[in-house]
C-alpha cells in the first residue's frame, strides 16, 4: 500500500482544470477523510529479563506510549498492542 500526504493531493488538485465550487468541494472532502499516521519504530525497553522457571516471562516496556507489559516471548512481539509502534530486535 503506497500512502501520500494529504498536502499533495491538495496541490495536484490546484494544478487540475476545475471550476472553484468543485475545487472547494473537493478541498473539504480531503480534509474531513481519515488518514493514516506513520508508523513509529522504536525498541523495547527491557525491565526484567526471565530467570529460571518456565515460563519464561519478560517485562517490558514501550518507550513511545510508555506501557509496561508482561509477555513470554519478547520475539513474538514485533508490535507494540497498545500504540502500534514496530519494535526492531535488540
Amino acid at each position: 500500500m503506497e500512502l501520500i500526504s494529504r498536502q499533495d493531493v491538495k496541490d495536484t488538485i490546484k494544478h487540475k482544470p476545475f471550476s472553484l465550487i468543485d475545487e472547494r468541494i473537493l478541498m473539504n472532502t480531503i480534509d474531513s477523510i481519515p488518514t493514516v499516521e506513520e508508523r513509529k519504530e522504536s525498541e523495547w525497553i527491557i525491565l526484567k529479563e526471565p530467570t529460571g522457571g518456565l515460563p519464561k516471562r519478560w517485562r517490558v516496556k514501550c518507550p513511545v506510549c510508555r506501557k509496561t507489559l508482561r509477555i513470554r516471548d519478547k520475539e513474538l512481539w514485533e508490535f507494540c498492542p497498545c500504540c502500534g509502534t514496530k519494535m526492531g530486535k535488540k
